[in-house]
């Protein structure tokens, strides 16, 4: 469905499932913290007020490898996945991800008047991705039912060869781009976009990092590891092709080819290093500043509704822009404005907190009346189907 605010080129993330930063033993209280800065950029992206167009992508890196990592850590604990599991997966997901999506795009379509046929076009995942800032959810779900696949070598009965075999097979997928040029012929609604390489480095992630994650960690070069993602992650956040003209020039490939794109690797191992080398909370650990800001309790709670937040806030933002447009302190000429020009800062910023305060009132209930409803009929529907 086109929505007013659907025409806006943009990058939108879409929530991991929160039983997937569970383990047996362990709640990651700093996975929430992170989708909550994960989901901010996006806002910040959408508003106007984050200064480089276009790059709320670090939001969608930051959650689909977050995706790819849970999901396959979830596999790892079970130590298989048989074809019954996987049935009871793609019900749970199913769940967890369309009800919400319908339901605040049927609603979207009553407030905006919109035609029927751009509701059905957007619930059917029929549009482009330059189209329309839904189209994580499509991609999401399509990273859903290749996992399988990816992760059938570890149902061998020799767990190392099964292991090892799934790296390989991840490894090939990375280094060919075998699964986007696959799809590319696909319709649209099948299409996988070269996003899958940051869900791909998420599961490889999970792979390599779970056996050995308290070797790591104790490791010397660990707090080096953080300040250099952490540098990096800084630095592909704020390079977009009118930095990299200002440094290399007009000539560079980077510039004519716009291939600066193609940071995806740096931008997703940096993700990957500050959220995957501070996962356990260890007794008498020395704190860790960016480990005390992602464990912030109003980070937590943002990060917990990120994916209501994500859906909704994309159709208030027209809302809050006709509204500054209305608002006359915001729209008097230069010289009679007692703030002279600060309201091109003061404009964004104030559609972007009214975006987030707004998105996260309506995300609260959205979780509580539709999104954990229907997790429970999916969990009620896999007990009576003896898939768990």
């Amino acid at each position: 469905m086109t929505t007013p605010a659907s025409n806006i080129s943009a990058t939108s993330p879409i929530l991991p499932d929160q039983d997937s930063a569970k383990t047996i033993e362990h709640h990651i209280p700093e996975l929430d913290g992170l989708r909550a800065i994960a989901i901010l950029i996006v806002v910040l992206s959408h508003t106007g007020v984050w200064p480089f167009p276009g790059h709320g992508a670090a939001g969608v890196w930051i959650f689909f490898a977050l995706s790819g990592y849970l999901l396959t850590r979830q596999v790892l604990i079970r130590g298989f996945w048989s074809p019954r599991l996987i049935l009871a997966f793609y019900i749970k997901r199913f769940f967890r991800i369309i009800p919400s999506f319908i339901f605040v795009i049927f609603f979207s379509m009553l407030v905006f008047k919109n035609d029927l046929d751009s509701f059905l076009m957007t619930i059917s995942f029929r549009y482009e991705d330059t189209g329309n800032y839904l189209w994580a959810v499509r991609q999401e779900l399509l990273f859903y039912i290749i996992l399988p696949i990816l992760l059938a070598p570890l149902s061998l009965k020799r767990s190392n060869l099964g292991k090892v075999s799934a790296i390989f097979l991840i490894a090939y997928l990375l280094a060919s781009n075998l699964i986007v040029t696959a799809t590319a012929g696909l319709p649209v609604s099948l299409r996988i976009t070269h996003y899958v390489s940051v869900f791909l480095f998420g599961v490889l992630t999970a792979l390599l990092m779970t056996e050995n994650f308290y070797t790591f960690r104790s490791h010397k070069s660990y707090n080096t590891l953080n300040f250099i993602s952490i540098s990096l992650l800084v630095f592909f956040c704020c390079f977009n092709r009118d930095v990299a003209t200002l440094l290399l020039g007009a000539d560079s490939p980077l510039v004519t080819n716009y291939s600066w794109k193609n940071v995806d690797f740096f931008g997703v191992m940096s993700c990957l290093i500050i959220a995957f080398s501070h996962h356990f909370v260890f007794e008498n650990e020395k704190e860790l500043f960016l480990l005390s800001i992602l464990r912030n309790k109003f980070l937590r709670l943002v990060g917990k509704y990120s994916y209501g937040i994500y859906l909704i806030h994309m159709p208030l933002i027209p809302v809050f822009v006709k509204w500054t447009q209305n608002t006359s302190l915001l729209n008097m000429p230069v010289e009679d404005n007692a703030f002279l020009n600060v309201s091109r800062f003061l404009t964004p910023m104030i559609i972007f907190l009214l975006t987030s305060l707004f998105s996260t009132v309506l995300a609260v209930l959205l979780h509580a009346f539709i999104e954990q409803p229907s997790v429970r009929f999916g969990r009620l529907m896999i007990l009576k189907l003896g898939l768990k």
